[in-house]
């Protein structure tokens, strides 16, 4: 009498027997663990760099360089940059490292901001004056590529005199 182990075992001995070629695919061979085509392309890119001197020239006036989430504050009397309407504007540059979304807010106690973001070849990329009816801050909420972005900080009026705020965060 066969048993169903002796049928097991014949099988068994069976596909021992079969070419090594029938039971394996060779047209999809395992990767080679250590095998790594391009150990650089897992690095990351380097920091995004300011060049404040070239965005001085791009924008006219001097471009000063901030850290993301990093407070700046500054005067209107002091500003020795003006907009083609004359308003007083001041310059603030960051680089982000990879693209994210990003808050840029200014505001004032003394008067009605105006904000605007450019990207480091001076192309206007977005602006804001109020917040809403009873705000008169700023605020920019955009997404963007890895690069160098420029804000530009000003007031609705060319008579506009105090301090502000900027800053622009993740």
């Amino acid at each position: 009498m066969v048993t169903l182990r002796s049928r097991l075992f014949a099988l068994g001995a069976l596909a021992a027997l079969l070419p090594l070629s029938l039971a394996c695919d060779d047209a999809d061979p395992l990767p080679d663990r250590n095998d790594d085509p391009d150990p650089i392309a897992d690095e990351p890119p380097p920091p995004v760099e300011v060049d404040d001197e070239a965005l001085a020239e791009t924008f006219g006036c001097d471009v000063a360089v901030v850290a993301l989430d990093e407070e700046a504050d500054g005067e209107f009397a002091d500003a020795a940059c003006t907009l083609d309407d004359g308003r007083a504007v001041a310059y603030y540059a960051f680089g982000l490292d990879e693209a994210d979304t990003v808050t840029a807010e200014a505001g004032s106690a003394w008067f009605d901001t105006v904000l605007y973001l450019y990207d480091a070849e001076g192309a206007l990329l977005a602006e804001n004056d109020d917040l809403d009816w009873y705000d008169d801050n700023s605020r920019l909420v955009i997404e963007l590529e890895r690069g160098v972005y420029v804000a530009g900080v000003s007031a609705y009026d060319t008579t506009a005199a105090g301090t502000y705020r900027f800053m622009a965060t993740r």
